[in-house]
């Protein structure tokens, strides 16, 4: 006689039915969040917040220290300055013949092939113009020391915005950035011209007169790139301004030196994540 089957329990089907409610109600809020999400407003002021807080609280310093600001850029790793001190020395350091305002348009940073110096256009020349002004020579002059004071190589390159160029008899883009890039390789080369001039009039401590050496040119090389290397969008003033720029590009030999454009005391220079970072005593 074949065995009776078990009756089924008489709550099976009801927590059949409680499964079901509880995953279609989870399938509705997961598509009520999605639909949220895809027509939010996202906030990307308070992104960064959000992030540099993060930053703040894990980095990889004493103190929560690092870095790397909430935008990825380098910045300085000079320790908290306490309230009652003078606000002047929280900033960072000036460049020699530079305002705090001006030095605002130089950056350094530490590539694979050494360092790079970038430097606004409106602080080396007049907008739309290729000749220096001359508000950035003193600046310039202390940079022609380093670079002439050995025989490493240097590349100068020159960059515009996609802005139809506005000097006189200036055809293209890429003959504004070269002749800007050649502006910049002029005063380093009058500067050196200058140093020997001084050496032989015996104004530099009775040093030994020294010939003019034909490798000097051959050692910079001079580039005019036009509008075809921005680092940012073209769209706004402030974005163009980025992209007009003469950048220096020194052999990994010159970094030590940099110290001397510093307006303040350097100890040395720190090097993280390709960013330099001049170390304050």
């Amino acid at each position: 006689m074949p065995k009776e089957r078990p009756p089924e329990p008489q709550d099976r089907s009801a927590e059949n039915g409680n499964r079901t409610m509880n995953v279609s109600l989870f399938i509705i809020l997961l598509a009520f969040f999605i639909v949220l999400n895809s027509i939010a407003v996202v906030d990307e002021q308070a992104k960064r917040e959000a992030l540099g807080s993060l930053i703040g609280s894990f980095g990889i310093l004493p103190g929560g220290l690092s870095p790397m600001d909430a935008e990825g850029k380098g910045r300085s790793l000079k320790p908290p300055i306490h309230p009652l001190m003078d606000a002047v020395d929280e900033s960072l350091p000036d460049f020699v013949g530079l305002s705090a305002e001006s030095s605002s348009q130089v950056d350094i940073r530490s590539t694979g092939n050494g360092s790079l110096i970038s430097i606004r256009d409106q602080l080396l020349f007049e907008d739309g113009a290729s000749s220096i002004k001359p508000s950035a020579k003193a600046f310039l002059t202390r940079l022609a020391e380093i670079v002439n004071a050995d025989n490493f190589p240097v590349v100068i390159t020159g960059h515009t915005d996609d802005r139809p160029p506005e000097e006189k008899g200036v055809q293209s883009n890429w003959e504004l950035s070269a002749r800007r890039a050649m502006a910049v390789y002029r005063f380093f080369y009058d500067q050196y011209l200058e140093q020997l001039a001084a050496r032989e009039r015996g104004a530099n401590g009775g040093v030994a007169p020294v010939e003019l050496p034909n490798k000097y040119p051959k050692r910079i090389d001079v580039y005019g790139c036009g509008p075809s290397q921005p680092v940012a969008s073209n769209d706004t003033p402030q974005t163009r301004a980025l992209n007009n720029r003469v950048e220096i590009l020194m052999d990994k030999r010159a970094n030590y030196k940099l110290q001397r454009i510093y307006k303040n005391k350097s100890s040395g220079l720190f090097v993280f994540k390709k960013f330099v970072f001049s170390v304050l005593d």
